[in-house]
């Protein structure tokens, strides 16, 4: 047991030892954030692609029952382009197939 703390990596992993691994196994830096806008605006990029959109949530509704309070759980997908909107069976039991 003397031996398990000398084996574990107890520190982290500096910035600039991660750069020159990169370097050296010749691993180009990520390309620069830039804060300039994108070239189309994002509700024009919805518009544009409304009918292959699908949204989802997920929701629970508390129900009452004669044994006690259960939460129901209900997957919803969304489409925009046709405005439906699909519901899942509520269930239970969300963890089980």
């Amino acid at each position: 047991m003397d031996d398990m703390p000398r084996c574990c990596i107890t520190s982290f992993v500096g910035v600039t030892t991660i750069r020159d691994i990169l370097k050296r196994s010749d691993c180009p830096p990520p390309p620069e954030k830039t804060k300039s806008k994108p070239a189309l605006p994002w509700s024009k990029f919805v518009s544009a692609h409304m009918e292959s959109l699908v949204s989802c949530d997920f929701f629970t509704k508390p129900v009452y029952t004669v044994r006690g309070k259960f939460d129901a759980y209900v997957l919803v997908f969304l489409h925009p382009g046709s405005r439906r909107v699909y519901m899942s069976q509520p269930t239970f039991h969300p963890g089980e197939a």
